[in-house]
């Protein structure tokens, strides 16, 4: 044991010191500015604000149902003569029906608020499936390239990184909800759609700018919060349960007493369910806002480190592979269709080589690219983030430069793995019929005449 950890330290410290050496300035931390101070304090009150709306409704449909139980018993007390109206037998049976009716409606309508009010606060079991992890034995560089770069930074080491086949990256806390709030162990995730299309100072941007998100524990977990009593409020709001289909079943086709009660129930759920949407919106809208200035922040600090025209040149990057990514699905989704049930075999190599490359400006942004602004998006337009990047004119810390993929060893090979494990994870045992295609050979061959769009059933390869 004590051999295997020698090795593993000795092996860190081998990659250790070539990494070191590409990183030749002084970090200068972002200062947080104001804005962003208040948009978190903004959203932790939100929170508080939520909560209490949410558990309150609980709360008074509980006082309300009880109450109701205890007091509303005058409509069914028959034991005085003016319990018997007039009207004989039949009258005072119908009568009876009515009291009982009335009585019994509010009990169930507020039971079934209730009820279904507490189902979304119930934690739900979520199966993921198990992203590609990059063996630290094997791929050292890169380990070592991170955490020297989190070390210039300030910022905690990722415990692992996973990779993906999508020009995307991310930076997240391992395991459920309590560890998103309280955990330590942060997991770094890298496209190597993005590796494959960029150089190492892209690249460096990209993962500086997630890093910067590791240092953001305030702001993080209180969106993290937001983020979780928001489940609550959409689940009530837009998901329909058992208690719904029971409702909606009676109103249709039953005894018009049951109808009543289905019918206040109804209303009670409504009315609930309005008053949450107007604070779920808010929520939402105040929390697209933090993640927005989140966002600046990022890219302050990936400007930082690999410079202002990097930083800009690789939001261009993510731009143009994400729709090499596009036009990579797509054909994919032919080749799946057709009658030879064909993949491709290396995602990210594919979406590389379809990405188109705009006319960049003189910041390295493409040319007259636009985006309109919303106040749901959790980025802020592209435009304005060049812009806010453009003022820093930062010059970067970094020596030297070369391909993204130079980090990883047999970077080929990891991106097949990726792709075999991304169609296992979408079409599952179906792979293993399917023929896979070299993305060299798929690039020079011409659609076959007896090639077809997939069909509606179908398995689809990527999400």
């Amino acid at each position: 044991m004590g051999g295997a950890d020698t090795h593993h330290k000795s092996s860190r410290q081998s990659a250790g010191a070539p990494a070191r050496a590409l990183f030749t300035g002084k970090y200068r931390p972002v200062r947080i500015p104001l804005l962003y101070r208040v948009a978190a304090v903004g959203v932790i009150l939100m929170v508080l604000v939520q909560v209490v709306v949410y558990l309150g409704l609980i709360a008074l449909a509980c006082w309300g149902v009880w109450l109701w139980v205890t007091h509303g018993t005058f409509l069914i007390d028959i034991s005085t003569e003016e319990g018997y109206p007039r009207g004989g037998v039949r009258g005072g049976i119908f009568m009876l029906i009515i009291r009982m009716i009335a009585y019994i409606a509010p009990i169930v309508a507020g039971g079934t608020l209730v009820l279904a009010m507490l189902g979304p606060l119930i934690p739900r079991r979520r199966d993921r499936y198990p992203l590609v992890q990059l063996d630290r034995r094997e791929q050292r560089f890169i380990y070592a390239y991170v955490e020297q770069l989190a070390a210039v930074m300030g910022a905690p080491n990722p415990v692992r990184i996973d990779v993906i086949c999508e020009p995307n990256a991310a930076a997240a806390r391992e395991g459920g909800i309590l560890a998103a709030l309280f955990g330590k162990r942060l997991v770094l995730t890298i496209g190597l759609s993005l590796v494959g299309g960029m150089r190492r100072s892209e690249l460096t941007s990209v993962i500086a700018h997630e890093l910067a998100h590791f240092t953001q524990g305030g702001a993080a977990r209180a969106h993290t919060l937001l983020t979780l009593v928001e489940s609550w409020a959409t689940s009530t709001v837009y998901e329909r349960g058992v208690l719904d289909e029971l409702v909606e079943e009676t109103l249709e086709d039953s005894w018009w007493g049951f109808q009543l009660v289905a019918l206040l129930a109804t209303i009670c759920l409504m009315l609930a369910r309005g008053v949450l949407w107007v604070f779920m919106i808010l929520g939402i809208m105040m929390g697209a806002f933090l993640l927005r200035r989140m966002e600046y922040d990022a890219d302050a600090a990936a400007s930082r480190v690999a410079g202002a025209r990097n930083a800009t040149w690789a939001l261009a990057r993510v731009l143009e592979l994400g729709e090499g990514w596009r036009q990579a699905g797509e054909r994919t989704d032919g080749m799946w269709g057709a009658g030879g049930r064909r993949l491709p075999d290396n995602l990210p190599g594919l979406a590389v080589k379809l990405a188109p490359t705009g006319k960049r400006r003189k910041d390295g942004f493409i040319e007259g690219f636009e985006e309109q602004r919303s106040v749901w998006s959790s980025h802020p337009p592209m435009p304005d983030r060049v812009a806010a990047i453009a003022r820093r004119q930062d010059k970067g810390i970094m020596g030297g430069d070369a391909h993204a993929a130079a980090l990883f060893v047999d970077f080929e090979s990891l991106c097949k793995i990726a792709t075999a494990h991304l169609y296992l994870r979408e079409i599952g045992s179906a792979y293993q019929a399917a023929k896979l295609t070299p993305v060299s050979e798929l690039l020079e061959q011409q659609q076959r005449p007896g090639d077809r769009p997939p069909k509606d059933d179908d398995p689809i390869p990527l999400a």
